[in-house]
């Protein structure tokens, strides 16, 4: 059967001269791979819309008991980016934001709600003026609870410490180094509210949600993008952000 939906592109290799396989998350058929020919030659590279990150409008050839390649009827931009190709800091945490993607989604069923979210957030992105500095530490604090495993509201200022391998506060810290610190605390269960963080507590934040992904997320591994995200976020455009 003709499926239609959005997807949003994860991962491209080349597969032949003119044909490509590329992973999409897509919003009616969750995680596919498709099978896409005649996009790279000398008559044009339409490859280039497969790029990671890129918002797509998508027609799929869709067979439900078929768990190999699917292929594509028709493809097209859904979104065009007008910044995030082009701004430095943008394209860093986008692809910060698909490498964590890569990771964490597997599944080839719809979940159209956890679509909308990461779609809302490579368009908020490109579109921003401000946040840059934390987007990544709010996107991934978001995106624990969509997937469900981000604590909701266990969280007081009685018991500031956040113990991410129990997943409850306490009033003093844990013996071990799996936790949040008071601050971090704060501002990762009350965003909006939450006190300013200056980059080296922004790097130590991240750095313990990433150790919290790796506990709930099989075989998370490294980011290797957050090297060089690092060093984006520290130059001063961002710093005061």
């Amino acid at each position: 059967m003709l499926v239609k939906t959005p997807g949003i592109v994860l991962h491209t290799l080349k597969y032949s001269e003119t044909s490509i396989v590329s992973r999409i998350y897509t919003r009616e058929l969750g995680l596919q791979s498709y099978m896409v020919n005649g996009v790279r030659g000398s008559k044009g590279n339409k490859a280039a819309l497969f790029r990671p990150g890129n918002i797509l409008e998508l027609v799929s050839y869709f067979k439900r008991e078929h768990k190999g390649l699917q292929r594509l009827k028709e493809y097209n931009y859904g979104i065009i980016y007008q910044q995030l190709p082009f701004n430095i800091i943008k394209s860093s945490l986008a692809l910060f934001l698909i490498e964590i993607l890569n990771k964490v989604l597997n599944e080839e069923e719809a979940h159209p709600d956890l679509y909308d979210f990461i779609e809302g957030s490579f368009v908020r992105l490109d579109t921003t003026e401000s946040e840059l500095s934390t987007f990544h530490i709010r996107f991934l604090s978001l995106l624990a609870m969509e997937l469900g495993f981000h604590p909701g509201g266990n969280y007081s200022t009685t018991k500031p410490y956040f113990d991410l391998q129990e997943g409850q506060s306490l009033d003093e810290a844990p013996t071990h180094h799996l936790y949040l610190e008071p601050r971090h605390a704060a501002f990762f269960f009350n965003q909006l509210e939450g006190p300013a963080l200056n980059n080296v507590e922004r790097r130590a934040l991240l750095e313990k949600l990433l150790q919290f992904f790796a506990l709930h997320i099989d075989n998370f591994g490294e980011i290797r993008s957050w090297n060089v995200l690092k060093e984006v976020l520290a130059t001063p455009a961002t710093k005061s952000n």
